[in-house]
């Protein structure tokens, strides 16, 4: 048991030597995005020599993180990786533990175990979905993927399915229900919808309330039928006319989503095409 201990010590001593020489760390001077990588590259490097004695390169990780217990190391570290697996996904792969390391790590660590990045590849149908930070005016776009039971949120720089219901194999490395992409296939593309010009056709309309920008109150939802489905001065009843009665609206009106921002802001954010 103790030969197959520390051939597996040699094992990860010589990923290492060859991450070192060729994945380049990233600078600090990108923002906080760089000093999180950073981070999470100290972080790293003391859980490796905490674990695996093999010994950190900068004298900044042994007078910070060294003093921390490896699970305590494993927790901040987690805490790093979900925030660049949503920003800089990249860096997520670039940085992740090798395969070898993450199996000996739940060996030796089976209490903190599920902060452990998995390696992996998920296949499944793809969503799109859009995250607005309108406090920062901007948004990060990302895709959901269901594998089997597994609901996942995929961020990457650059894949994303074609159209919604694409099936694709997705490579890369999981946090939680979180997975940073560094590569994907798409395995299915969906099928197209195919929409008629005439006979009824179909709205659902999403209210969106900017009470910062209008404190006194907003139309009723009966104003927003009207003006879709009224029988007089309406999308429906133009529409109509203008199909010779061959097309017709029928909407479903949802009630208001509320949001924080204000109403420019959001249109600067739809203008970039973010």
């Amino acid at each position: 048991m103790a030969h197959v201990k520390t051939n597996i010590k040699l094992s990860i001593a010589a990923l290492l030597a060859c991450a070192l020489i060729t994945c380049p760390r990233p600078s600090a001077q990108t923002g906080d995005f760089g000093t999180m990588a950073e981070e999470l590259a100290d972080l790293t490097a003391a859980l490796r020599q905490r674990v695996f004695r093999i010994p950190a390169t900068k004298p900044s990780v042994q007078s910070r993180a060294l003093a921390l217990a490896p699970e305590e190391i494993l927790r901040q570290r987690h805490r790093v990786l979900r925030s660049l697996v949503v920003e800089r996904p990249s860096v997520v792969s670039r940085l992740a533990l090798a395969e070898l390391e993450v199996e000996e790590l739940r060996r030796q660590l089976p209490s903190v175990s599920e902060l452990l990045e998995e390696h992996g590849t998920w296949r499944g149908s793809t969503t799109l979905s859009v995250l607005d930070l309108f406090d920062e005016d901007r948004s990060i776009t990302f895709f959901t993927l269901q594998h089997n039971d597994l609901r996942l949120e995929v961020y990457s720089d650059g894949i994303l399915p074609t159209t919604n219901g694409d099936v694709l194999a997705i490579s890369g490395h999981r946090i939680g229900n979180q997975v940073a992409a560094d590569s994907g296939l798409v395995i299915e593309q969906a099928r197209p919808y195919g929409c008629a010009t005439t006979g009824e056709q179909g709205i659902l309309v999403v209210p969106i309330d900017y009470p910062l920008d209008n404190p006194e109150g907003r139309g009723s939802l009966e104003d927003l039928r009207k003006a879709f489905v009224g029988a007089d001065d309406s999308l429906g009843a133009y529409w109509r006319e203008v199909s010779y009665g061959k097309t017709w609206v029928t909407a479903r009106i949802l009630n208001p989503y509320v949001t924080e921002g204000r109403c420019d802001r959001a249109s600067a954010i739809f203008k970039r095409g973010d």
